[in-house]
């Protein structure tokens, strides 16, 4: 005899940005369909979800830059900031990519 199995849905969403510093003004170049891009000064970002989600958004980022690297500094339900550093650890500006992984459900019962 089968029983039942229930398994809610965990109502996730994956957003891929993709970011162009465009030397000075950082601009959407995919994902802008989900997602704006504040500049917070040099290699500081913020990215906002146009439609926010229930819970912290969970994030991960990469340089597309040489010599660059890129920190998820702070996150909410509706938005992540990164920090894009050179070798030295000094501000610099970067091309990058952040995924999002926006969760939907209040928990994940």
């Amino acid at each position: 005899m089968l029983r039942s199995i229930k398994s809610p849905q965990r109502l996730e969403r994956r957003i891929v940005v993709e970011i162009d510093e465009n030397g000075g003004s950082p601009q959407i170049v995919m994902g802008g369909e989900h997602a704006t891009i504040t500049d917070n000064g040099v290699g500081d970002y913020s990215v906002t979800l146009l439609v926010p989600a229930a819970r912290t958004l969970q994030a991960q980022a990469v340089c597309y830059t040489a010599a660059r690297s890129v920190c998820v500094t702070t996150r909410s339900a509706s938005a992540v900031r990164l920090v894009a550093t050179d070798l030295a650890g000094v501000a610099a500006e970067s091309d990058m990519c952040v995924e999002i992984i926006a969760m939907d459900s209040e928990d994940e019962t």
